[in-house]
């Protein structure tokens, strides 16, 4: 996945507007859901699949769920937003 840099506002109520490239990166549609991961000054912002895509993609090009595994699973899911 090509590295993709966009900037969002925080509103008042502390919301923000996933920005399209980040949103299509992410094969994020309406409706769809989003992890946020805060390690030191980076937010990761991850697709939440569903149970049948999990399934299906845990059993076919990842392997296993050991710790290993996992975690290449969730880089290759993945964006990356600094906070300023």
């Amino acid at each position: 996945m090509p590295a993709i840099h966009e900037v969002a506002i925080l509103t008042s109520k502390g919301q923000i507007t996933l920005p399209k490239s980040i949103r299509q990166a992410l094969g994020v549609a309406a409706g769809g859901k989003v992890a946020f991961d805060l390690t030191g000054d980076r937010i990761v912002v991850s697709r939440v699949r569903d149970d049948a895509e999990q399934k299906s993609c845990s059993d076919h090009d990842f392997g296993t769920t050991s710790q290993r595994a996992s975690s290449n699973w969730f880089h290759q899911l993945a964006g990356l937003v600094n906070v300023p």
